[in-house]
């Protein structure tokens, strides 16, 4: 197993139609790697939400590579019509073509999901393996009350302000308080006079939101290549569990798993996530589960 590497911050300017927007990602990039794994996180989430999973991945000698989309965490604020597919997709493949390969496999979370059945449609690239998690059928944007409200705040007065009203919202619901502390401290960013949200919020109003209010997904598993690894959290309702055996009898190296924990949602820091995820990724078939 390689050494573990620290994470780099790196920049990009991404090209879009109003002029140059900065993406910036995190990479974990072992002496020797190999592979390349790009980590999409979800609508409102960060690079730093596969913080633990690239740490595991790394030492196994994978390239991990975690954005920060546009208008999250450290990349560059937007106006709000550009906070649409086509400006995601522009902005992946920038970051996957300054990578030197053309060769992908790629992880999802809920929103993230969406995008990176995206990028396996893309000629330019070859996406070997993907792995979903959380992507219903069809996904749907679901934001707490609450998250609404405090993005467009003054945010909060002290870190444990802010880290007791994260903890406590939908997103977050099930972690035990050493699993969800990272990721909420990963969330958050200084501000005058405290902490807010890591996110422009813009991204929830009615116009840019309305964008991904309804996806669907069914349409993007037609001609699917990759391998697939489809993780849920807790148990699929069972019309998307129908319509997950239909996809993965579909063809071979296509499989899903269920009731992966208490929480609600995955987020790849259970030993039975990383377990299964590094698994199959290292596989050259995907073993049965």
């Amino acid at each position: 197993m390689s050494s573990t590497p620290m994470p780099d911050r790196r920049r990009l300017a991404v090209p879009l139609a109003a002029g140059f927007a900065e993406l910036s990602y995190l990479v974990y990039e072992p002496q020797k790697a190999t592979r390349t794994v790009i980590c999409i996180p979800d609508f409102l989430g960060n690079g730093a939400d596969f913080s633990r999973l690239a740490v595991v991945l790394s030492g196994h000698g994978f390239r991990v590579v975690c954005p920060d989309m546009p208008g999250r965490g450290a990349s560059a604020y937007l106006d709000v019509a550009d906070y649409n597919p086509h400006t995601y997709m522009v902005a992946l493949l920038a970051l996957a073509q300054s990578l030197g390969t053309t060769r992908l496999m790629v992880i999802g979370k809920g929103w993230g999901g969406v995008l990176a059945l995206g990028l396996t449609r893309l000629q330019e690239l070859t996406v070997s393996k993907l792995v979903l998690a959380d992507v219903g059928f069809p996904w749907r944007l679901a934001v707490d009350d609450a998250v609404r409200e405090a993005a467009g705040g003054a945010g909060f007065a002290t870190l444990a302000d802010a880290r007791r009203f994260l903890v406590d919202t939908t997103e977050f619901a099930g972690l035990t308080p050493q699993r969800a502390l990272p990721l909420i401290d990963g969330r958050l960013r200084q501000v005058d006079g405290g902490y807010g949200l890591d996110f422009d919020p813009a991204l929830l109003s009615p116009e840019a939101a309305a964008r991904f209010a309804n996806v669907r997904i069914t349409p993007l598993f037609e001609g699917l290549g990759a391998q697939l690894l489809y993780l849920a959290a807790g148990n699929l309702p069972q019309r998307d569990r129908a319509r997950l055996r239909t996809i993965a009898a579909a063809a071979p190296n296509r499989s899903y798993a269920e009731n992966l924990s208490r929480a609600s949602r995955v987020h790849f820091t259970s030993s039975h996530e990383l377990l299964l995820t590094l698994g199959f990724l290292m596989s050259r078939s995907l073993p049965a589960l």
